[in-house]
């Protein structure tokens, strides 16, 4: 895609009229800015820098790999989104193919929901992950723990910054189901560069709430 930048300027040069009364403003131009692409190639520098992140980042990532707990947490399993996430996950894919942890920042609902996942699966057991959207240092932790965070937790402009950005950080890969596009628009901007330095994919609008936005209802 193309941003172009126009600049309509009114340069306005000052022209002493005859006299001494106030300076006159007289012509009109237009300044055209050649347009902005974000596939322009950045600066050497920028390039050999991110060259480097992206080594380090991939190489941490690959090291983490091996001593990550979990496969995947889905974080805030106990609302309606997040339950019906948790029951797909535990029922359809056995615990050798999948190991799926369950997020949220209340620790007794979310022993509730594992009795009752783990009785309804062959699961020996599924852990939890205690998390909550505005104490930064638990989303650390959970991030560490696994390589995907699926999360269920909205409104997404008020509470999914924080995880995205944790993600980043902490190489762990994330997906969402939101529909808030402006959110969507503002991550992309402000997080797209990082995650391509740290080799961590961020994918919205996973579905249920973005269907509705995706089929014009």
């Amino acid at each position: 895609s193309e941003h172009r930048i126009v600049a309509n300027v009114s340069a306005t040069p000052l022209r002493p009229s005859s006299g001494m009364g106030p300076l006159t403003f007289s012509s009109r131009t237009s300044t055209h800015v050649p347009p902005l692409r974000r596939t322009d190639p950045p600066p050497p520098h920028v390039k050999r820098r991110r060259q480097r992140q992206m080594c380090i980042r991939a190489t941490e990532k690959l090291v983490s790999a091996t001593t990550n707990r979990y496969d995947i947490v889905v974080c805030r399993a106990t609302a309606v989104a997040g339950q019906l996430v948790a029951e797909h996950l535990t029922g359809r894919y056995p615990a050798a193919e999948l190991s799926v942890s369950l997020g949220g920042r209340n620790e007794s609902q979310l022993q509730r929901l594992t009795e009752e996942l783990t009785n309804e699966t062959d699961r020996a057991e599924i852990p939890i992950v205690v998390g909550d959207a505005t104490a930064p240092a638990s989303l650390r932790e959970m991030a560490a723990q696994t390589k995907v965070v699926c999360t269920t937790v909205g409104p997404y402009t008020s509470y999914g910054t924080p995880l995205v950005e944790t993600c980043i950080e902490a190489g762990t890969d994330y997906c969402d189901l939101t529909g808030e596009i402006n959110w969507v628009r503002e991550m992309i901007d402000r997080y797209h560069d990082d995650a391509v330095a740290a080799d961590v994919k961020i994918v919205h609008s996973c579905g249920f709430d973005s269907i509705p936005s995706d089929l014009w209802i």
